[in-house]
C-alpha cells in the first residue's frame, strides 16, 4: 500500500484510515488517536520485521529494528517526492496525513520530526530468522520518548538472547492460539484434550 508506485495518495490514506479503524474497533471517539500517547506500527519489509513508534505525547518518530546498525537492512532517507522516500519516511507521511485528517494537535509537531533508530544493545548480527519475535517483544516493551532507557529484558549475550527468544517466541505461540479471536481455538483445544 505504501510502497506501490500507482496507488493514489486518497486511496492510501483510505486504507490507513481501515487499517487503522479495524484496529481500534471503529470506536468513534477514539479514531482521532487523542487519547493515545503512542502509536505503534509493525512494518514487514523485504522478509523483515521492524517496528514503528509514533510518540504523540512528546513527539517523536522511531524505528525499533534488532540488526545492527552495521548490518542495516532498513534504510531511512527521505524525500520530497514520496515515492523517492525509503519505506519509514513513507509511513510517517501517510500517518500524520491520518493525524491531520482528525485535526490531532501534535500532526503539525510529529511531521517536523526525523525518523530516528533506536540504538540497541542487544542488536544482532546475522540473525535473519527472529526479526518477527524482536519486533513483537519491542511492541510490547518501547515506551516512546524513554527510549534512552528502553530496555526488553534482552541479555547482552547472543547465547542468552537465543534463549530468550525462544521462551517468547512459545509464550506468544501460547498466547495466539489461545486468543479468544482465534477461530481455531477450540479445535486445538479439543485435540490437546482441554
Amino acid at each position: 500500500m505504501f510502497t506501490s508506485p500507482k496507488t493514489d495518495e486518497s486511496i492510501r490514506l483510505a486504507a490507513l484510515t481501515k487499517m487503522m479503524f479495524e484496529t481500534i474497533g471503529r470506536s468513534e471517539n477514539m479514531r482521532d488517536l487523542k487519547s493515545y500517547d503512542i502509536v505503534i506500527i509493525p512494518i514487514l519489509e523485504n522478509d523483515h520485521f521492524y517496528v514503528m513508534a509514533f510518540d504523540l505525547k512528546n513527539p517523536g518518530i522511531y524505528l525499533v529494528d534488532n540488526m545492527d546498525k552495521d548490518e542495516i537492512v532498513i534504510s531511512i532517507k527521505d524525500h520530497e517526492e514520496y515515492y523517492k522516500k525509503d519505506t519509514p519516511y513513507k509511513v510517517k507521511h501517510m500517518f500524520v496525513r491520518y493525524l491531520k485528517k482528525f485535526q490531532h494537535v501534535k500532526a503539525d509537531k510529529l511531521s517536523m520530526q526525523k525518523v530516528n533508530r533506536v540504538e540497541l544493545e542487544w542488536a544482532t548480527i546475522g540473525n535473519i530468522v527472529d526479526c518477527g519475535v524482536f519486533a513483537m517483544r519491542h511492541m510490547e516493551m518501547f515506551m516512546g520518548s524513554n527510549r534512552k532507557t528502553f530496555d526488553c529484558g534482552f541479555k547482552p549475550s547472543e547465547k542468552q538472547v537465543k534463549t530468550q527468544i525462544q521462551t517468547l517466541r512459545k509464550k506468544y505461540l501460547c498466547r495466539i492460539l489461545l486468543s479468544d479471536i482465534n477461530l481455531k481455538k477450540q479445535e486445538l483445544l479439543s485435540k490437546v484434550g482441554l
